[in-house]
């Protein structure tokens, strides 16, 4: 027994030893890769030029199918490394490629449900190009397969998961109360919106409520995914899809959600498309007795200016730049700065992401998202949704 065991101590000894070893340099990478510094970018760089997917300070995904699901629309399926720490359905990512030289960033929803993601190990973001689009069209007519692009983590409270979750720490179940999921998709607002009901329909075994989907497109021919939605409606019996056609039958009013309600108080909505779409829907919603807490929205793109009105030509001073530049109040801050010249830094275009975050020293601001006046105590602004009402001072804007 003696020799037994100290033959098994020997066998084992080395073994220890290396996953000691391999705990103690893990701990050690962590620590460092924590800090910033001029030895962190020089070692980062040295690991870029020997793989660009060994970046340690972005996250590289590399692209591994490139589809058009309808004619002005990609769907990118990416590869995200080891380290992405997965999604909840509705939630988006910061996507960052490089344009002539230039890194650029928005933010996308996640198409795909984490069911998918988990069988298969790829994501997807469905972009539609936009006329003058910067980024939407170098998706579309450059970006090609085995390419590498960079992302965020998952970010983002538009998912019925995340709602539950805030009830009960411990779940990620449907929300209990809710019986019936009503969703409205406007145009490309159906990407987050397909990624819940997929991952719904994968969570059947649990207690499932009735879903709805209202989708609203200008034709068939540009609604995206609508050929999958249809095959998964007819497949799962509580899951009835009503496409609306703009162009033929005009747009949706909210007199008739009404045709879609059967129990306000059981009911929760999810919306996502437009800006003048997911007003007129939530406001619609309301009138048919759903409460704040019922409706969740997803704001993409720019919001919806409800500017007041000024008088004459306003100064901005920005301090970073050192420039002067002149508007009436129609632009956006970071619209106004992009067509001076300058290259400020941003993120989702939308109030949501705060990559564009900067102070105001002086002058007053409105928010295009309240139409309201931004208190002057209020620390950071966010120049994307964010218009001068006076001459400005703005700074700490990188």
């Amino acid at each position: 027994m003696s020799t037994n065991f100290k033959s098994n101590e020997s066998r084992l000894m080395p073994m220890i030893g290396m996953a000691w070893t391999y705990t103690w340099l893990y701990k050690l990478g962590e620590y460092f890769w924590q800090h910033s510094g001029q030895l962190q970018d020089y070692v980062n760089f040295v690991l870029c030029e020997a793989d660009p997917r060994w970046d340690q300070q972005r996250m590289a995904a590399q692209i591994i199918k490139k589809e058009h699901p309808t004619a002005d629309s990609t769907t990118l399926w990416l590869k995200p490394p080891a380290k992405w720490q997965g999604f909840k359905p509705g939630q988006y990512v910061k996507f960052e490629c490089d344009i002539n030289g230039s890194r650029v960033q928005r933010c996308y929803s996640l198409s795909n449900s984490p069911a998918d993601f988990k069988q298969t190990g790829l994501i997807s973001i469905t972009v539609k190009a936009i006329p003058s689009g910067k980024v939407s069209n170098h998706v579309k007519d450059h970006l090609a397969e085995s390419e590498l692009v960079y992302l965020s983590h998952a970010q983002g409270e538009f998912s019925y998961q995340v709602a539950s979750a805030q009830k009960d720490s411990t779940s990620e179940q449907p929300n209990d109360l809710a019986s019936h999921y009503l969703f409205l998709a406007g145009g490309s607002g159906i990407t987050p919106i397909k990624s819940m009901i997929e991952q719904l329909i994968e969570d059947r075994t649990f207690n499932h409520p009735k879903i709805t989907l209202v989708y609203t497109a200008q034709t068939e021919a540009d609604a995206i995914y609508l050929e999958r939605l249809t095959s998964l409606a007819k497949s799962q019996a509580d899951f009835d899809l009503h496409f609306h056609a703009s162009q033929e039958h005009g747009f949706l009013t909210a007199k008739q959600l009404s045709q879609w309600i059967e129990a306000p108080e059981t009911t929760s909505a999810f919306i996502c498309g437009p800006s003048e779409f997911m007003d007129s829907m939530s406001n619609g919603l309301k009138k048919h007795g759903l409460s704040n807490e019922q409706i969740q929205i997803e704001r993409f793109g720019a919001a919806k200016p409800a500017i007041k009105s000024t008088k004459g030509k306003l100064t901005t001073y920005f301090e970073p730049t050192d420039q002067t530049l002149i508007n009436k109040g129609e632009q956006s801050l970071l619209e106004m700065a992009e067509e001076a010249g300058l290259n400020p830094k941003y993120g989702c275009r939308a109030g949501i992401c705060h990559e564009c975050k900067c102070k105001r020293p002086a002058g007053e601001l409105i928010d295009a998202q309240t139409g309201e006046a931004i208190p002057h105590d209020q620390a950071h602004i966010q120049p994307c949704v964010t218009y001068a009402a006076s001459d400005l001072v703005i700074n700490e804007w990188n």
